[in-house]
C-alpha cells in the first residue's frame, strides 16, 4: 500500500496488517524497542515502525541507514493522543537498497544553498517536498479554473526563433561553436521562448478563449530575489 492510502483509510485498519515500501528518514536504536520513521513520497506525514531490537530476525535491519529503502510488513496500531495517529508494529523487514554512508541528508536542517548542490536529492527533504507539492496543487488550480471557464491550453513553442514582444535577453540554442547558424541545426538562430504571447494571440484567432502556461525563459543578468530566469 501507498501511505497515502494508509493515512486516509488508517481508522478501519486498526489491528490489521498493512504492507508497504519506503525511504527510511530516521533510525533511533534502543536495547529492546527500536523505531524507524518511514515515507515513500505520497504524503507529507511520516510514519513511525516498532520493531523489538532483540530479535533475530530484525538483526540485518539494525544496519538501515537514513534514506535506504525498507520493505516493511507490520500491524498497525491506532495512537490517540501522540503525534502521529498510529503506527506500525513490524513483523518483517528487509532492506531493499542500503543507502551509502556518505549519504548527504541527514536528520538536521540543511540550508537551500546546500540543497542546490545536490538538487537530485533535494526533492526528499521535507521543504522541497512541501514546495513542489503546493506548486502541483496550483498548477492543477489554474488549469481546472480554465478548463471549467471553456479555455483551450495551449503548449507554445519552447525553441523559436520569435522574440515575442522584444521582451528581453535569450538564452541562444545552438549546436555550433561559431555565429554560423545558417549551418546550424534550424538553419536559422533559434533561442528559449521568452513569451507564449504570440502563438496565443494567433490561437485565439481560431479558438477565441485560449490560455498558456510556460515555462519561458529570461536571460537579464538580473540577480535579485524577483528574477527568475526559468518561469
Amino acid at each position: 500500500m501507498l501511505l497515502s492510502e494508509i493515512y486516509k483509510n488508517c481508522s478501519t485498519l486498526d489491528q490489521k496488517e498493512v504492507e508497504f515500501i519506503g525511504r527510511v528518514r530516521s533510525h533511533r536504536q534502543g536495547k529492546a524497542v527500536s523505531f524507524i520513521v518511514v515515507n515513500d513520497g505520497t504524503n507529507f506525514k511520516d510514519v513511525q515502525i516498532v520493531y523489538k531490537s532483540d530479535i533475530s530476525d530484525f538483526d540485518e535491519v539494525a544496519k538501515a541507514r537514513i534514506s535506504s529503502i525498507i520493505s516493511t510488513k507490520g500491524k498497525l496500531i491506532l495512537t490517540p493522543g501522540k503525534q502521529q495517529p498510529f503506527e506500525i508494529a513490524a513483523t518483517e523487514i528487509k532492506i531493499l537498497d542500503q543507502a551509502v554512508e556518505e549519504y548527504p541528508l541527514q536528520k538536521k536542517e540543511h540550508s537551500p544553498e546546500f540543497l542546490r548542490e545536490i538538487a537530485h536529492l533535494r526533492a526528499r527533504t521535507k521543504k522541497f517536498s512541501a514546495i513542489f507539492k503546493i506548486r502541483s496543487e496550483a498548477a492543477f488550480a489554474i488549469h481546472k479554473f480554465f478548463h471549467d471557464l471553456g479555455f483551450i491550453y495551449v503548449n507554445s513553442p519552447l525553441i523559436t526563433s520569435n522574440d515575442a514582444e522584444g521582451a528581453g535577453e535569450s538564452f541562444v540554442v545552438t549546436t555550433r561553436t561559431d555565429d554560423k547558424y545558417d549551418d546550424d541545426f534550424f538553419g536559422r538562430k533559434a533561442a528559449l521562448t521568452v513569451s507564449g504571447q504570440l502563438n496565443a494571440e494567433s490561437f485565439a484567432q481560431a479558438f477565441q478563449q485560449v490560455y498558456t502556461f510556460g515555462p519561458t525563459f529570461r536571460a537579464e543578468n538580473s540577480n535579485t530575489s524577483k528574477h527568475a530566469a526559468e518561469f
